[in-house]
């Protein structure tokens, strides 16, 4: 603190003041007022905040991303299924019902349209040319 011309009491302003550690090196001049500076308690606290908001953002993306990989739409499990049963031919009409609901013909149009969509990668859809017929044909049951 310093006496004014009038004897009135006046704070020296941080800037003003060259503060030395126990070596008697210059620090910087707001040394001892970080802790004190609400700027950078705010920025310190927005940082914080901010990094944990990415951090939950993060978490909440990969476990969206992991419950998609867990449980597959109903279009990646009837390609699943024909990729399954490719090597053997079409599965049966009592396979299709239990597991989807529809004949075979249905299950056959069903891979051929998402086929047709690009809804499966490029190797799925070589392994699954016999759907590809435009014809609707189906292949022989028994073809192995």
């Amino acid at each position: 603190m310093n006496s004014g011309p009038l004897g009135s009491t006046q704070l020296r302003k941080p800037e003003q003041e060259k503060v030395m550690n126990a070596d008697h090196h210059p620090q910087h001049p707001l040394g001892p007022f970080i802790g004190s500076d609400l700027g950078i308690d705010d920025q310190v606290r927005r940082y914080r905040d901010e990094r944990r908001r990415r951090h939950q953002e993060q978490k909440n993306k990969e476990r969206r991303d992991q419950q998609r990989r867990c449980i597959p739409s109903r279009e990646e499990e009837i390609i699943q299924f024909a990729v399954i049963w490719a090597p053997y031919g079409v599965p049966s009409d009592e396979e299709t019902y239990q597991r989807f609901g529809m004949s075979t013909r249905q299950f056959f149009e069903t891979v051929r349209d998402l086929l047709h969509l690009g809804k499966c990668p490029p190797e799925t859809q070589s392994r699954l040319t016999m759907y590809a017929d435009p014809t609707g044909t189906l292949p022989d049951q028994n073809a192995k």
